[in-house]
Protein backbone atom coordinates (compact mmCIF):
# COMPACT_ATOMS: atom_id res chain seq x y z
CA UNK A 1 0.00 0.00 0.00
CA UNK A 2 1.17 3.50 -0.76
CA UNK A 3 0.23 6.02 1.93
CA UNK A 4 0.95 9.65 2.63
CA UNK A 5 -0.80 12.47 4.42
CA UNK A 6 -0.78 16.22 4.70
CA UNK A 7 -1.84 18.25 7.72
CA UNK A 8 -2.55 21.94 7.22
CA UNK A 9 -4.29 24.61 9.26
CA UNK A 10 -7.11 26.80 7.98
CA UNK A 11 -7.77 30.41 8.92
CA UNK A 12 -11.00 32.18 9.71
CA UNK A 13 -13.24 34.91 8.44
CA UNK A 14 -13.41 38.27 10.24
CA UNK A 15 -10.87 41.12 10.03
CA UNK A 16 -10.27 42.20 13.64
CA UNK A 17 -7.56 44.56 14.89
CA UNK A 18 -5.16 41.75 15.75
CA UNK A 19 -5.60 40.13 12.35
CA UNK A 20 -5.06 43.45 10.61
CA UNK A 21 -1.91 44.09 12.63
CA UNK A 22 -0.62 40.66 11.65
CA UNK A 23 -1.20 41.37 7.98
CA UNK A 24 0.35 44.82 8.03
CA UNK A 25 3.46 43.43 9.74
CA UNK A 26 3.72 40.39 7.46
CA UNK A 27 6.90 40.04 5.39
CA UNK A 28 6.83 41.47 1.86
CA UNK A 29 6.79 39.19 -1.18
CA UNK A 30 8.95 39.47 -4.26
CA UNK A 31 5.91 38.93 -6.48
CA UNK A 32 3.58 41.93 -6.53
CA UNK A 33 -0.07 41.05 -7.06
CA UNK A 34 -1.23 41.99 -10.55
CA UNK A 35 -4.58 42.51 -12.27
CA UNK A 36 -4.84 40.23 -15.32
CA UNK A 37 -5.80 41.21 -18.85
CA UNK A 38 -8.17 38.28 -19.40
CA UNK A 39 -11.48 38.11 -17.54
CA UNK A 40 -14.43 35.82 -16.97
CA UNK A 41 -16.81 36.98 -19.70
CA UNK A 42 -20.49 37.85 -19.39
CA UNK A 43 -21.21 34.36 -20.77
CA UNK A 44 -19.72 32.88 -17.61
CA UNK A 45 -16.50 31.53 -19.07
CA UNK A 46 -12.91 32.65 -19.10
CA UNK A 47 -9.81 31.41 -20.87
CA UNK A 48 -7.11 33.16 -18.88
CA UNK A 49 -3.67 33.32 -20.51
CA UNK A 50 -1.40 34.08 -17.55
CA UNK A 51 1.60 34.75 -19.75
CA UNK A 52 -0.06 37.81 -21.28
CA UNK A 53 0.86 39.57 -18.05
CA UNK A 54 3.60 37.62 -16.25
CA UNK A 55 6.61 35.42 -16.98
CA UNK A 56 7.20 31.84 -15.92
CA UNK A 57 9.66 33.01 -13.29
CA UNK A 58 7.05 35.34 -11.83
CA UNK A 59 4.46 32.55 -11.86
CA UNK A 60 6.80 30.41 -9.78
CA UNK A 61 7.26 33.33 -7.35
CA UNK A 62 3.50 33.52 -6.89
CA UNK A 63 3.32 29.75 -6.36
CA UNK A 64 6.06 29.82 -3.72
CA UNK A 65 4.48 32.87 -2.08
CA UNK A 66 1.25 30.88 -1.63
CA UNK A 67 2.93 27.72 -0.25
CA UNK A 68 2.64 25.68 -3.42
CA UNK A 69 -0.50 27.07 -5.02
CA UNK A 70 -1.44 29.44 -7.81
CA UNK A 71 -3.97 31.85 -6.31
CA UNK A 72 -6.26 34.10 -8.34
CA UNK A 73 -8.44 36.83 -6.85
CA UNK A 74 -11.84 37.57 -8.35
CA UNK A 75 -13.64 40.92 -8.45
CA UNK A 76 -17.28 39.85 -8.14
CA UNK A 77 -19.28 42.16 -10.41
CA UNK A 78 -22.96 41.28 -10.20
CA UNK A 79 -26.26 43.11 -10.58
CA UNK A 80 -27.15 44.83 -7.31
CA UNK A 81 -30.81 43.86 -7.29
CA UNK A 82 -32.95 41.38 -5.36
CA UNK A 83 -30.96 39.68 -2.62
CA UNK A 84 -27.72 40.62 -4.40
CA UNK A 85 -26.71 44.16 -3.54
CA UNK A 86 -23.67 46.36 -3.43
CA UNK A 87 -22.68 45.01 -0.03
CA UNK A 88 -23.11 41.31 -0.88
CA UNK A 89 -23.08 39.51 -4.23
CA UNK A 90 -21.76 36.19 -5.51
CA UNK A 91 -21.03 33.79 -8.35
CA UNK A 92 -20.72 29.99 -8.42
CA UNK A 93 -17.93 27.93 -9.99
CA UNK A 94 -18.57 24.88 -12.11
CA UNK A 95 -14.98 24.27 -13.20
CA UNK A 96 -11.50 25.75 -12.75
CA UNK A 97 -8.58 24.06 -14.52
CA UNK A 98 -4.98 25.27 -14.71
CA UNK A 99 -3.00 23.91 -17.69
CA UNK A 100 0.77 24.32 -17.70
CA UNK A 101 3.18 23.36 -20.47
CA UNK A 102 6.69 22.39 -19.40
CA UNK A 103 8.81 21.21 -22.32
CA UNK A 104 6.44 19.23 -24.48
CA UNK A 105 4.32 18.00 -21.57
CA UNK A 106 0.99 19.60 -20.64
CA UNK A 107 -0.01 19.12 -17.01
CA UNK A 108 -3.53 19.91 -15.85
CA UNK A 109 -4.61 20.91 -12.35
CA UNK A 110 -8.41 20.63 -12.02
CA UNK A 111 -8.53 20.73 -8.21
CA UNK A 112 -9.34 24.12 -6.74
CA UNK A 113 -11.00 25.68 -3.72
CA UNK A 114 -12.50 28.96 -2.56
CA UNK A 115 -13.45 30.21 0.90
CA UNK A 116 -17.16 29.43 0.51
CA UNK A 117 -19.64 26.93 -0.92
CA UNK A 118 -23.38 26.90 -1.51
CA UNK A 119 -25.92 24.17 -2.21
CA UNK A 120 -27.60 25.16 -5.48
CA UNK A 121 -29.20 23.59 -8.56
CA UNK A 122 -27.71 23.91 -12.02
CA UNK A 123 -30.18 25.07 -14.68
CA UNK A 124 -32.47 23.63 -15.87
CA UNK A 125 -32.43 21.00 -13.11
CA UNK A 126 -33.88 21.19 -9.63
CA UNK A 127 -31.58 18.82 -7.73
CA UNK A 128 -29.15 20.76 -5.56
CA UNK A 129 -25.50 19.98 -4.88
CA UNK A 130 -22.53 21.74 -3.28
CA UNK A 131 -20.42 24.07 -5.41
CA UNK A 132 -17.62 26.50 -4.61
CA UNK A 133 -18.64 30.16 -4.68
CA UNK A 134 -17.05 33.61 -4.59
CA UNK A 135 -18.75 36.23 -2.42
CA UNK A 136 -17.88 39.92 -2.51
CA UNK A 137 -18.96 43.56 -2.33
CA UNK A 138 -18.23 46.79 -4.15
CA UNK A 139 -15.12 47.42 -2.04
CA UNK A 140 -15.94 51.10 -1.61
CA UNK A 141 -15.31 51.25 2.14
CA UNK A 142 -12.07 49.30 2.55
CA UNK A 143 -10.19 51.92 4.50
CA UNK A 144 -7.59 49.41 5.69
CA UNK A 145 -6.55 48.31 2.19
CA UNK A 146 -2.95 49.09 1.27
CA UNK A 147 -3.08 48.44 -2.47
CA UNK A 148 -5.43 48.27 -5.45
CA UNK A 149 -5.85 44.51 -5.26
CA UNK A 150 -7.03 44.68 -1.65
CA UNK A 151 -9.40 47.52 -2.55
CA UNK A 152 -11.03 45.98 -5.63
CA UNK A 153 -11.00 42.21 -5.25
CA UNK A 154 -13.17 39.96 -3.10
CA UNK A 155 -12.41 36.25 -2.97
CA UNK A 156 -9.62 33.92 -3.99
CA UNK A 157 -9.39 30.76 -6.07
CA UNK A 158 -6.63 28.45 -4.88
CA UNK A 159 -5.16 25.86 -7.26
CA UNK A 160 -2.56 23.54 -5.65
CA UNK A 161 0.46 22.96 -7.94
CA UNK A 162 3.13 20.44 -6.99
CA UNK A 163 5.86 21.32 -9.51
CA UNK A 164 8.24 24.21 -10.12
CA UNK A 165 6.79 26.45 -12.84
CA UNK A 166 9.86 28.54 -13.62
CA UNK A 167 10.48 26.70 -16.91
CA UNK A 168 6.87 26.68 -18.11
CA UNK A 169 6.26 27.87 -21.67
CA UNK A 170 2.47 28.26 -21.37
CA UNK A 171 0.00 28.62 -18.52
CA UNK A 172 -3.75 29.08 -18.89
CA UNK A 173 -6.69 28.85 -16.53
CA UNK A 174 -10.10 27.80 -17.83
CA UNK A 175 -12.93 29.02 -15.62
CA UNK A 176 -16.59 28.13 -16.09
CA UNK A 177 -19.23 29.66 -13.86
CA UNK A 178 -22.31 27.63 -12.98
CA UNK A 179 -25.59 28.61 -14.62
CA UNK A 180 -27.88 28.32 -11.63
CA UNK A 181 -31.61 27.68 -11.92
CA UNK A 182 -32.80 31.15 -10.92
CA UNK A 183 -36.44 30.14 -11.36
CA UNK A 184 -36.09 28.45 -7.96
CA UNK A 185 -35.42 31.79 -6.28
CA UNK A 186 -32.74 31.88 -3.61
CA UNK A 187 -30.13 30.65 -3.13
CA UNK A 188 -29.86 30.11 -6.93
CA UNK A 189 -30.84 33.73 -7.73
CA UNK A 190 -28.13 35.03 -5.43
CA UNK A 191 -25.37 32.73 -6.70
CA UNK A 192 -25.99 33.28 -10.43
CA UNK A 193 -23.88 35.34 -12.84
CA UNK A 194 -25.69 38.19 -14.55
CA UNK A 195 -23.84 41.44 -14.93
CA UNK A 196 -20.94 41.50 -17.34
CA UNK A 197 -17.41 40.31 -16.78
CA UNK A 198 -15.67 39.32 -13.54
CA UNK A 199 -12.15 40.69 -13.21
CA UNK A 200 -9.21 38.55 -12.06
CA UNK A 201 -5.81 39.11 -10.49
CA UNK A 202 -2.92 36.83 -9.64
CA UNK A 203 -1.97 37.45 -6.03
CA UNK A 204 0.84 36.86 -3.60
CA UNK A 205 0.45 35.28 -0.19
CA UNK A 206 -0.04 38.56 1.68
CA UNK A 207 -2.92 39.76 -0.50
CA UNK A 208 -4.50 36.29 -0.61
CA UNK A 209 -4.44 36.20 3.20
CA UNK A 210 -5.86 39.73 3.44
CA UNK A 211 -8.89 38.84 1.29
CA UNK A 212 -9.40 35.54 3.13
CA UNK A 213 -9.54 37.30 6.50
CA UNK A 214 -11.58 40.25 5.20
CA UNK A 215 -14.30 38.00 3.71
CA UNK A 216 -16.22 40.85 2.03
CA UNK A 217 -19.96 40.36 1.58
CA UNK A 218 -20.05 37.05 3.42
CA UNK A 219 -22.03 38.18 6.47
CA UNK A 220 -25.03 39.10 4.30
CA UNK A 221 -24.85 36.18 1.83
CA UNK A 222 -27.65 33.60 2.06
CA UNK A 223 -27.01 29.89 2.66
CA UNK A 224 -23.25 30.35 2.69
CA UNK A 225 -21.04 27.41 3.70
CA UNK A 226 -17.64 28.49 4.97
CA UNK A 227 -14.92 26.10 3.81
CA UNK A 228 -12.39 27.57 6.25
CA UNK A 229 -14.43 28.12 9.45
CA UNK A 230 -13.52 30.84 11.90
CA UNK A 231 -11.30 29.61 14.68
CA UNK A 232 -13.17 29.52 17.97
CA UNK A 233 -13.10 27.59 21.20
CA UNK A 234 -16.05 25.44 20.10
CA UNK A 235 -14.78 21.85 19.92
CA UNK A 236 -17.36 21.02 17.22
CA UNK A 237 -15.69 23.53 14.87
CA UNK A 238 -13.25 22.34 12.20
CA UNK A 239 -9.89 23.99 12.80
CA UNK A 240 -7.72 21.94 10.44
CA UNK A 241 -8.03 19.38 7.67
CA UNK A 242 -6.23 16.07 7.43
CA UNK A 243 -6.17 14.67 3.87
CA UNK A 244 -5.68 11.06 2.81
CA UNK A 245 -3.55 10.41 0.85
CA UNK A 246 -2.78 14.17 0.47
CA UNK A 247 -4.53 17.47 -0.21
CA UNK A 248 -4.06 17.08 -3.98
CA UNK A 249 -3.72 13.30 -4.26
CA UNK A 250 -5.99 10.28 -4.54
CA UNK A 251 -5.71 6.62 -3.71
CA UNK A 252 -5.98 4.51 -6.84
CA UNK A 253 -7.42 1.07 -6.07
CA UNK A 254 -7.63 -1.66 -8.74
CA UNK A 255 -9.39 -5.03 -8.73
CA UNK A 256 -9.39 -8.43 -10.40
CA UNK A 257 -13.01 -9.60 -10.18
CA UNK A 258 -12.74 -13.34 -10.96
CA UNK A 259 -12.03 -14.00 -7.27
CA UNK A 260 -11.22 -16.60 -6.01
CA UNK A 261 -9.79 -17.50 -9.45
CA UNK A 262 -7.06 -15.32 -10.88
CA UNK A 263 -8.67 -15.04 -14.35
CA UNK A 264 -6.80 -13.06 -17.00
CA UNK A 265 -5.24 -10.97 -14.21
CA UNK A 266 -5.15 -7.79 -16.27
CA UNK A 267 -6.12 -5.95 -13.06
CA UNK A 268 -8.29 -3.40 -14.83
CA UNK A 269 -11.72 -4.90 -14.08
CA UNK A 270 -12.45 -1.86 -11.96
CA UNK A 271 -10.23 1.05 -10.97
CA UNK A 272 -11.46 3.70 -8.54
CA UNK A 273 -9.76 6.85 -7.28
CA UNK A 274 -10.78 8.17 -3.87
CA UNK A 275 -9.79 10.73 -1.28
CA UNK A 276 -10.86 11.13 2.35
CA UNK A 277 -10.63 14.29 4.46
CA UNK A 278 -10.86 14.48 8.24
CA UNK A 279 -12.01 17.76 9.77
CA UNK A 280 -10.38 18.17 13.19
CA UNK A 281 -11.06 20.55 16.06
CA UNK A 282 -8.57 22.51 18.14
CA UNK A 283 -7.76 19.37 20.17
CA UNK A 284 -7.02 17.39 17.01
CA UNK A 285 -10.14 15.24 17.39
CA UNK A 286 -12.26 14.34 14.36
CA UNK A 287 -15.59 16.16 14.00
CA UNK A 288 -16.19 15.70 10.27
CA UNK A 289 -15.32 13.04 7.70
CA UNK A 290 -15.76 13.78 4.00
CA UNK A 291 -14.45 12.57 0.69
CA UNK A 292 -15.01 11.85 -2.96
CA UNK A 293 -14.37 9.10 -5.47
CA UNK A 294 -14.16 8.70 -9.25
CA UNK A 295 -14.78 5.62 -11.36
CA UNK A 296 -11.70 5.39 -13.60
CA UNK A 297 -11.71 2.10 -15.57
CA UNK A 298 -14.13 -0.77 -16.14
CA UNK A 299 -12.60 -3.68 -18.03
CA UNK A 300 -14.92 -6.52 -17.08
CA UNK A 301 -17.80 -8.68 -18.23
CA UNK A 302 -19.04 -8.89 -14.65
CA UNK A 303 -21.08 -6.19 -12.95
CA UNK A 304 -20.09 -4.67 -9.59
CA UNK A 305 -20.89 -2.37 -6.71
CA UNK A 306 -18.07 -0.34 -5.16
CA UNK A 307 -18.07 0.42 -1.44
CA UNK A 308 -15.93 2.47 0.92
CA UNK A 309 -16.18 1.21 4.49
CA UNK A 310 -14.95 3.44 7.33
CA UNK A 311 -14.75 1.62 10.65
CA UNK A 312 -15.86 3.69 13.65
CA UNK A 313 -16.66 2.80 17.27
CA UNK A 314 -20.23 1.63 17.86
CA UNK A 315 -20.95 4.64 20.07
CA UNK A 316 -20.22 7.15 17.30
CA UNK A 317 -23.21 8.73 15.57
CA UNK A 318 -24.06 11.73 13.44
CA UNK A 319 -25.43 12.80 10.07
CA UNK A 320 -24.38 11.58 6.63
CA UNK A 321 -25.03 13.33 3.29
CA UNK A 322 -24.07 11.87 -0.09
CA UNK A 323 -24.09 13.13 -3.67
CA UNK A 324 -23.52 11.22 -6.89
CA UNK A 325 -23.08 12.97 -10.22
CA UNK A 326 -22.29 12.28 -13.86
CA UNK A 327 -19.77 14.17 -16.03
CA UNK A 328 -20.51 16.26 -19.11
CA UNK A 329 -23.36 18.08 -17.39
CA UNK A 330 -25.11 14.84 -16.46
CA UNK A 331 -27.50 14.08 -13.63
CA UNK A 332 -26.75 15.00 -10.03
CA UNK A 333 -28.38 13.02 -7.24
CA UNK A 334 -28.13 14.54 -3.78
CA UNK A 335 -29.62 12.56 -0.90
CA UNK A 336 -30.82 14.43 2.17
CA UNK A 337 -28.72 13.86 5.30
CA UNK A 338 -29.51 10.70 7.23
CA UNK A 339 -28.45 9.55 10.67
CA UNK A 340 -25.72 6.95 11.09
CA UNK A 341 -24.34 5.02 14.04
CA UNK A 342 -21.07 3.12 14.26
CA UNK A 343 -19.12 2.08 11.18
CA UNK A 344 -20.26 3.48 7.84
CA UNK A 345 -20.39 1.41 4.65
CA UNK A 346 -20.73 3.86 1.75
CA UNK A 347 -22.37 2.25 -1.28
CA UNK A 348 -20.72 4.65 -3.71
CA UNK A 349 -21.08 3.11 -7.19
CA UNK A 350 -23.93 0.70 -7.87
CA UNK A 351 -24.12 -1.38 -11.05
CA UNK A 352 -20.86 -0.21 -12.62
CA UNK A 353 -21.72 -1.76 -15.98
CA UNK A 354 -24.17 1.07 -16.67
CA UNK A 355 -22.35 3.99 -15.08
CA UNK A 356 -20.11 5.32 -17.85
CA UNK A 357 -22.30 7.74 -19.79
CA UNK A 358 -22.52 7.11 -23.57
CA UNK A 359 -19.50 4.79 -23.54
CA UNK A 360 -19.00 3.37 -27.08
CA UNK A 361 -17.47 0.10 -25.77
CA UNK A 362 -18.59 -2.46 -23.19
CA UNK A 363 -15.24 -1.91 -21.48
CA UNK A 364 -14.10 1.61 -20.70
CA UNK A 365 -10.61 3.13 -20.54
CA UNK A 366 -8.90 -0.25 -20.96
CA UNK A 367 -8.51 -0.53 -24.75
CA UNK A 368 -5.42 0.94 -26.39
CA UNK A 369 -7.44 2.85 -29.00
CA UNK A 370 -9.97 4.36 -26.58
CA UNK A 371 -10.05 8.07 -25.80
CA UNK A 372 -10.24 8.53 -22.04
CA UNK A 373 -13.86 8.61 -20.91
CA UNK A 374 -14.81 10.41 -17.70
CA UNK A 375 -16.66 8.34 -15.13
CA UNK A 376 -19.15 9.25 -12.39
CA UNK A 377 -18.22 10.98 -9.14
CA UNK A 378 -19.35 10.22 -5.59
CA UNK A 379 -19.10 12.67 -2.67
CA UNK A 380 -19.96 12.25 0.99
CA UNK A 381 -19.87 14.28 4.20
CA UNK A 382 -20.30 12.99 7.76
CA UNK A 383 -20.81 15.31 10.71
CA UNK A 384 -20.14 13.61 14.06
CA UNK A 385 -22.36 14.38 17.03
CA UNK A 386 -19.32 14.41 19.33
CA UNK A 387 -15.56 14.72 18.73
CA UNK A 388 -13.71 11.44 18.12
CA UNK A 389 -10.06 10.71 18.80
CA UNK A 390 -8.35 9.90 15.50
CA UNK A 391 -6.79 6.84 17.14
CA UNK A 392 -10.26 5.39 17.78
CA UNK A 393 -11.13 5.09 14.09
CA UNK A 394 -9.71 2.85 11.39
CA UNK A 395 -6.56 4.10 9.74
CA UNK A 396 -6.37 5.16 6.11
CA UNK A 397 -6.74 3.87 3.41
CA UNK A 398 -9.87 2.49 5.15
CA UNK A 399 -11.65 -0.38 3.35
CA UNK A 400 -12.43 0.14 -0.36
CA UNK A 401 -14.04 -3.06 -1.57
CA UNK A 402 -15.83 -4.54 -4.54
CA UNK A 403 -19.01 -6.59 -4.52
CA UNK A 404 -19.14 -8.71 -7.68
CA UNK A 405 -22.82 -9.05 -8.55
CA UNK A 406 -22.36 -12.11 -10.78
CA UNK A 407 -20.69 -14.23 -8.08
CA UNK A 408 -21.84 -12.53 -4.88
CA UNK A 409 -18.26 -12.38 -3.58
CA UNK A 410 -16.57 -9.33 -2.07
CA UNK A 411 -13.03 -8.37 -3.05
CA UNK A 412 -11.07 -6.46 -0.40
CA UNK A 413 -7.48 -5.32 0.00
CA UNK A 414 -5.30 -8.02 1.56
CA UNK A 415 -5.60 -7.84 5.33
CA UNK A 416 -9.14 -6.44 5.34
CA UNK A 417 -12.12 -8.48 6.52
CA UNK A 418 -15.18 -9.48 4.55
CA UNK A 419 -18.42 -7.94 5.79
CA UNK A 420 -20.56 -9.80 8.31
CA UNK A 421 -23.05 -12.09 6.57
CA UNK A 422 -21.23 -12.00 3.24
CA UNK A 423 -20.97 -14.96 0.89
CA UNK A 424 -17.22 -14.89 1.49
CA UNK A 425 -17.70 -15.78 5.14
CA UNK A 426 -20.17 -18.53 4.31
CA UNK A 427 -17.75 -20.07 1.79
CA UNK A 428 -14.62 -19.43 3.91
CA UNK A 429 -13.11 -17.17 1.22
CA UNK A 430 -11.81 -14.36 3.38
CA UNK A 431 -8.17 -14.20 2.28
CA UNK A 432 -7.79 -11.87 -0.66
CA UNK A 433 -4.62 -13.39 -2.09
CA UNK A 434 -4.32 -16.68 -3.96
CA UNK A 435 -2.09 -19.56 -2.88
CA UNK A 436 0.91 -17.95 -4.62
CA UNK A 437 0.47 -14.59 -2.92
CA UNK A 438 -1.14 -12.75 -5.84
CA UNK A 439 -3.67 -10.17 -4.57
CA UNK A 440 -7.12 -9.49 -6.05
CA UNK A 441 -7.15 -5.83 -4.97
CA UNK A 442 -4.26 -3.39 -4.70
CA UNK A 443 -3.63 0.24 -3.86
CA UNK A 444 -1.58 1.78 -6.63
CA UNK A 445 0.39 5.02 -6.83
CA UNK A 446 -1.20 7.69 -9.00
CA UNK A 447 1.45 7.14 -11.68
CA UNK A 448 0.28 3.54 -12.21
CA UNK A 449 -1.25 2.75 -15.60
CA UNK A 450 -3.55 -0.29 -15.89
CA UNK A 451 -2.73 -3.06 -18.37
CA UNK A 452 -4.83 -2.99 -21.52
CA UNK A 453 -7.48 -5.68 -22.01
CA UNK A 454 -6.34 -9.31 -21.60
CA UNK A 455 -2.73 -8.34 -20.82
CA UNK A 456 -1.55 -10.02 -17.63
CA UNK A 457 -0.16 -7.66 -15.01
CA UNK A 458 3.17 -9.51 -15.02
CA UNK A 459 3.44 -9.02 -18.78
CA UNK A 460 2.64 -5.30 -18.56
CA UNK A 461 4.96 -4.86 -15.56
CA UNK A 462 7.86 -7.36 -15.82
CA UNK A 463 9.02 -6.69 -12.23
CA UNK A 464 5.59 -7.29 -10.70
CA UNK A 465 5.93 -11.06 -10.20
CA UNK A 466 9.20 -10.66 -8.34
CA UNK A 467 7.55 -8.07 -6.12
CA UNK A 468 4.68 -10.46 -5.31
CA UNK A 469 6.81 -13.59 -4.81
CA UNK A 470 9.11 -11.68 -2.45
CA UNK A 471 6.08 -10.51 -0.42
CA UNK A 472 6.87 -6.94 -1.36
CA UNK A 473 10.50 -6.92 -0.24
CA UNK A 474 11.97 -6.74 -3.77
CA UNK A 475 11.23 -4.55 -6.80
CA UNK A 476 9.22 -2.10 -4.71
CA UNK A 477 9.09 0.32 -7.64
CA UNK A 478 7.76 -2.28 -10.07
CA UNK A 479 5.04 0.13 -11.22
CA UNK A 480 7.65 2.57 -12.58
CA UNK A 481 8.77 0.17 -15.36
CA UNK A 482 5.78 -0.70 -17.57
CA UNK A 483 5.92 -2.06 -21.11
CA UNK A 484 4.52 1.09 -22.72
CA UNK A 485 2.47 -0.57 -25.46
CA UNK A 486 0.82 -2.89 -22.91
CA UNK A 487 -0.63 -0.27 -20.55
CA UNK A 488 -3.33 2.37 -20.79
CA UNK A 489 -2.19 5.94 -20.21
CA UNK A 490 -4.55 7.31 -17.54
CA UNK A 491 -2.04 9.02 -15.28
CA UNK A 492 -1.87 12.72 -14.54
CA UNK A 493 -5.28 12.31 -12.91
CA UNK A 494 -7.01 13.25 -16.16
CA UNK A 495 -10.05 11.33 -14.89
CA UNK A 496 -10.95 14.13 -12.47
CA UNK A 497 -13.60 16.72 -13.29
Amino acid sequence: MFRSQNFSGLKGATLGLSALAMLLSAPSYAATSLKLSDVITSKGDGNINLFKDITAAQLEEYRVSNSGAVVLAIDVNEAADGTEKASSQAVTFKRVVLSVTVGDVVKTYPVFSTQTKAIVAEAPGTVRAQYYTAVGDTGANRFNAINRIQEEFDSTITIPVDVNLASATAATVQIDLLLTNTSLGDPEAFYDFSNGFEGLAIVNGADAQYLTVLAPGRAEAPAVIVTAPEQTGDLSTVRSLNYFPSSTGFYLVAYEDKFPNRGDYDFNDLTVAYQVTLGRNSNGDVVQISGNAYLVTRGADYDHDWHLRIALPDAVNGNLAVTSSMPYGGAVNAIAPTEFSGSVDLHAFSGTKALFKDAPFSVVNTLAEQVLKLGPKFEFSMTLSAPLSITAMAAAPFDPYLLVRNTGYEVHLPGENATVGSLNIRDHLTTFKDANGYPFAMLMPETWEPPIERVNMSSAYPEFSEFVVSAGTLKKSWYASPVTQKVKNINGMNWRW
